[in-house]
């Protein structure tokens, strides 16, 4: 066992796996470093884009609904004032079409209105106490979407999508809240991975998230600074004050990463929320993949190493073999290698057949100078 520690085989593939390990890390260390911060970027990037993917998604779901408000918008617009009953049969066919509309409204300049579900107000009604009416007529002209509320004759969430004509009537339509919180829950099944997004309106409330204890209860609206618990105070600073896109926070649970994205001209925003370990799991992956090749390349090595001292010792041993004959005199037993190898084993090889012919023949010399001698000897 001391001999084979001792052995240069053995010290010689030590130190050069010592040497290669030292390579193949130092090497895999300088490129995972600059890789280690790409990675962790990049996967960002890509989640920061299905956010951007999933709120055009959104975006192009609500458009649906707008197209239908706008045709609605300009069909009323058509229709005299005189003709209520007829805008009254516009929406009902509407409502027959997509139960997702629990109602659509017309309230002109005056005052004079038309609702779906027939609701009458009062002649001191006052409208501009009213977000759906108020939000789109001071708008501009521009479409509005106005914020989550509780509509009571339909006992539901609605968001309200309202729009001023030339005329100065504003049209709109209430769009059941739980239509809205299905779309989040595909978009966030959709997405395979452990986050989950939610939908704010463009004053922070939120509309949308499968918590239900986030969303609005009654009438009673939820704005992201009261869920200090959850950090979404933070969030809507820095996403509502300071646009930024991205904002990490650390929960107990482990830190998570937010991303947002504008959901086209509504003012609102999908916010995605992604575990810190779907960031960096790529960048794990990548650790164990750099880990298992230096262990392979180490034991790959390190047989190569062997094999090839191995052939290498052989030859010496061969060698050592052949003095130690020599030395005790037994040059005839050394087999001649007839070595054609052009190197320095080789040389050492051909120079031991050489110096087995050398001794062989001084031998002989030897051998007939004695006998010589002795036939000197009795000759006298």
């Amino acid at each position: 066992m001391k001999r084979h520690f001792s052995s240069l085989s053995f010290k010689y593939t030590v130190i050069i796996d010592l040497i290669l390990i030292a390579a193949l890390i130092s090497t895999n260390v300088l490129i995972f470093g600059k890789l280690y911060n790409k990675i962790e970027s990049e996967s960002i990037e890509t989640v920061e884009l299905e956010t951007e993917s999933n709120a055009n998604e959104l975006a192009l779901w609500f458009e649906n609904y707008r197209g239908r408000t706008e045709a609605l918008a300009a069909s009323i617009e058509a229709i005299p004032t005189d003709k209520l009953d007829l805008i009254q049969e516009m929406f009902q066919a509407n409502l027959a079409d997509d139960d997702t509309v629990t109602l659509y409204f017309v309230v002109y300049e005056d005052h004079t209105s038309v609702f779906s579900d027939y609701w009458e107000p009062a002649p001191d009604y006052d409208f501009d106490t009213c977000d759906f009416y108020y939000n789109p007529y001071h708008n501009n002209g521009e479409f509005t979407y106005v914020e989550a509320q509780y509509d009571v004759p339909s006992e539901s969430l609605v968001v309200i999508l309202g729009l001023k004509l030339d005329n100065n009537a504003v049209v709109g339509s209430f769009v059941n809240v739980n239509t809205v919180v299905d779309k989040i829950n595909s978009i966030n099944e959709e997405s395979g991975d452990s986050g989950y997004s939610f939908l704010v309106d463009s004053a922070g409330h939120i509309i949308a998230h499968p918590d239900p204890d986030c969303m609005q209860k009654d009438d009673v609206s939820v704005h992201m600074n009261d869920l200090i618990d959850k950090h979404y105070d933070i969030l809507y600073q820095k996403f509502f004050n300071e646009n930024e896109k991205i904002v990490k926070l650390n929960f107990a649970s482990g830190d998570m990463y937010f991303t947002s994205s504008k959901v086209s001209d509504t003012g609102w925003r999908l916010i995605h929320a992604t575990p810190e370990s779907q960031i960096t799991g790529f960048r794990y992956t990548v650790e164990t993949y750099i880990f298992l090749i230096i262990i392979t390349a180490i034991i790959l090595i390190s047989i190569l190493t062997i094999l090839t001292f191995a052939v290498l010792t052989a030859r010496l041993k061969k060698a050592s073999d052949g003095l130690e004959l020599f030395a005790k005199g037994k040059f005839y037993e050394y087999k001649l290698s007839n070595s054609k190898r052009n190197d320095e084993i080789g040389d050492l090889q051909r120079n031991m057949d050489k110096l087995k012919i050398t001794l062989a023949t001084m031998d002989r010399d030897s051998e007939d100078g004695k006998t010589k001698l002795n036939s000197n000897q009795i000759e006298l």
